[in-house]
C-alpha cells in the first residue's frame, strides 16, 4: 500500500496466524525486518520473535550496526529470549531452520558476550560462554566467528536466489502451459491404452475398428503431442532455473 506495507506484515501486525500461513503458502515472502527482531529482542518480546521467524526472517540477519537479535538481548538481560533464540531450531514448528549463530560480529568487531560483558549481565555472560560464546579479546576466534558468518551469509543469498528463480518459473508463461499439459493428460490417462493393446495383442479386429474412428485417433494424437510437449517444457524450465542459479 502507499505505506509500503504488504497483506503479509498486515497479517503479522494484526496477529492473524491462520492468514499469514495462507498468505504464506501463496508465495507470500517477508522480507528485511532485521530491525524489529532485533527491537523485539530487546524489549522481551519472545512472541513476536516467533511469529518473524515463522514468517521467514532470519534471527541471524544483523541490523543497520550490524547487531542481531542476539546481541540487543544480551544487552538488555533479556534470558528469555536468549534461551528460545540458543534452541528455536530444536522446535518441531521451525525444524530445518539454521540454528542461532551464538558468536555473530556487529560493525564495531563485538559479539554478544562482548555486549553481555560491557553491560555487566553476569548471568547471560555464562550463559553465552556455557554455548561456545567468545569476546573480541580472542582475536583469532573472532576471524573464524566472521568467516563463519560470511559463509553462513553467502549460503543464505543463494537459498534466496533458488526461492526467487522457482517464483519466476511459476509466473511464467512455460510454467502455466506445462500445468496446463499436465492437467490435459491426466484427464485423458488411459485414452490410449485400448489402441496400444490392440496393437500389442495383434487383435487386427479392434485395432481397425479403433483407427476409423477419427474423433478417438485424433484424441489420441493430441494426447502424444500434448505429452511431447510436456517434456519440452520441462526442459525449458528447468534451463530458466539454471540461468537464474548461474548468475551468482
Amino acid at each position: 500500500d502507499r505505506m509500503g506495507c504488504t497483506p503479509l506484515e498486515d497479517a503479522i501486525r494484526h496477529h492473524h496466524r491462520d492468514v499469514q500461513l495462507l498468505l504464506r503458502e501463496k508465495g507470500a515472502v517477508l522480507n528485511g525486518h532485521a530491525t524489529a527482531i532485533c527491537e523485539a529482542a530487546a524489549s522481551g518480546d519472545i512472541d513476536t520473535i516467533r511469529t518473524l521467524i515463522s514468517n521467514g526472517i532470519d534471527p541471524n540477519h544483523g541490523d543497520y550496526d550490524g547487531r542481531t537479535a542476539l546481541h540487543l538481548a544480551a544487552c538488555e538481560n533479556q534470558l528469555g529470549v536468549i534461551h528460545f533464540l540458543l534452541r528455536y531450531n530444536t522446535l518441531p514448528e521451525y525444524a530445518g531452520l539454521e540454528p542461532c549463530c551464538i558468536n555473530p560480529v556487529d560493525s564495531f568487531g563485538g559479539t554478544p558476550l562482548d555486549d553481555a560483558i560491557r553491560h555487566g549481565n553476569r548471568v547471560v555472560e555464562i550463559l553465552l560462554r556455557e554455548n561456545g560464546g567468545i569476546c573480541k579479546e580472542d582475536p583469532e576466534a573472532v576471524a573464524q566467528a566472521k568467516t563463519a558468518q560470511e559463509k553462513s551469509k553467502v549460503a543464505l543469498f543463494r537459498n534466496t536466489v533458488n526461492i526467487m528463480a522457482d517464483k519466476m518459473v511459476r509466473n511464467s508463461v512455460e510454467y502455466r502451459q506445462l500445468r496446463a499439459y499436465e492437467t490435459y493428460l491426466e484427464l485423458t490417462r488411459g485414452y490410449d491404452k485400448v489402441l496400444d493393446g490392440a496393437l500389442t495383442t495383434l487383435n487386427k479386429d479392434l485395432g481397425e475398428l479403433l483407427i476409423k474412428e477419427r474423433e478417438y485417433v485424433s484424441k489420441v494424437k493430441v494426447k502424444r503431442a500434448r505429452n511431447a510437449d510436456k517434456v519440452a517444457h520441462q526442459r525449458r524450465i528447468e534451463t530458466m532455473r539454471d540461468t537464474v542459479r548461474d548468475f551468482i
